[in-house]
């Protein structure tokens, strides 16, 4: 049992070493009806350091209230000193909200100008 734990325990740690996509509060608190909530949206190898910012056009970050969409999605800004996006909700009452994230599908190349492209480098 123990080593099935720790195997366990050991795939798990390696699975925050890859690419992953975060969408996390700014602050964690206890929020209110008209606070504004800023979220950090990061692409990384490390779990809330950035690496680098994502196109906005292929990430969305929605808000999801008693299982329904709450508008469309929002707003996605980069913060250049953070290398990451940012979005910002303004809670309305409070209930609580899901923030959902998303890098949508596709090939995606970045080449070392910084330029990005759609496609694999051979069709860019």
């Amino acid at each position: 049992m123990r080593r099935m734990l720790l195997f366990v325990l050991l795939a798990a740690a390696g699975t925050a070493r890859g690419h992953e996509f975060f969408v996390i509060p700014d602050e964690a608190g206890d929020h209110r009806a008209g606070d504004t909530v800023v979220l950090d949206v990061l692409s990384t190898h490390y779990f809330t350091v950035g690496e680098e910012i994502e196109s906005a056009e292929v990430c969305e970050v929605s808000v999801v209230k008693n299982g329904r969409r709450v508008g469309g999605d929002l707003a996605l800004t980069p913060n250049t000193d953070r290398r990451w996006l940012e979005a910002r909700h303004r809670l309305t009452d409070n209930d609580p909200v899901i923030v959902v994230g998303n890098r949508k599908g596709g090939y995606y190349c970045v080449f070392t100008d910084g330029s990005i492209a759609d496609g694999t480098r051979a069709e860019a």
